[in-house]
């Protein structure tokens, strides 16, 4: 079995035993180092990114409500709060969690006024751009 095989059965194992059951998808995202132009890449200034070993892995399933339950397998720490409601002050690894969720929210929101009738969502989130913070 690869490492990456082997890491994606150690994290389906924790899924189960964790929130039983399978994930219903899984995101991988490649690491990467940034030593130039982490800041000026937000203003189309030159940038020097590369690829590095380390990656994250989620796995992921929808909870049929607004409760968010995120566990660091690195840390074997968990984080649990509302979408709507983020803490303010979660655990320093988490902090980087809510403003997603925070975006999601807004997300649903705008896709609920549009689906109301008002046809024109707002352009932070017709750029396809993160928003400050996201």
């Amino acid at each position: 079995m690869s490492g990456q095989n082997a890491r994606q059965a150690e994290i389906l194992g924790r899924f189960r035993a964790l929130f039983g059951g399978e994930p219903d998808g899984w995101v991988r995202a490649p690491g990467r180092a940034e030593p130039l132009g982490t800041d000026s890449d937000d203003h189309l200034g030159c940038v020097l990114t590369m690829a590095i070993h380390l990656d994250t892995w989620i796995a992921f399933r929808p909870s049929g409500s607004s409760r968010v339950r995120f566990y660091s397998m690195n840390l074997e720490e968990s984080c649990v709060f509302e979408l709507g409601r983020e803490p303010v002050i979660p655990r320093a690894w988490a902090r980087s969690l809510t403003a997603p969720c925070q975006r999601v929210v807004e997300c649903m929101a705008a896709v609920a006024r549009y689906n109301r009738g008002v046809r024109r969502l707002p352009d932070r989130l017709r750029s396809g751009r993160p928003g400050r913070g996201s």
